[in-house]
């Protein structure tokens, strides 16, 4: 009766930490694919946020060359009014 349950017990040992090696593994993979995305993601909109403020201050460029200052301040988002 001893041995059945000694052999029982020594099987549960062995496979608490097979399954506790498996939930770190899925942890791990999981953690580095949520990254990998935020970090995609945040280069996406920083290359997006750089090139519409880059149309802004082509198009506010060019509206000051043109004498419109006013319009180029609000193209900006600067204030002609203060």
């Amino acid at each position: 009766m001893d041995e059945g349950i000694q052999k029982i017990e020594q099987g549960a040992k062995r496979g608490w930490p097979v399954v506790m090696a498996w939930v770190g593994v899925v942890s791990a993979l999981i953690g580095l694919f949520a990254s990998l995305a935020g970090g995609f993601e945040w280069f996406l909109n920083h290359n997006k946020q750089k090139a519409e403020v880059q149309a802004k201050m082509t198009l506010a460029q060019a509206q000051a060359n043109q004498g419109e200052y006013q319009a180029s301040l609000a193209s900006v988002g600067g204030d002609p009014q203060s």
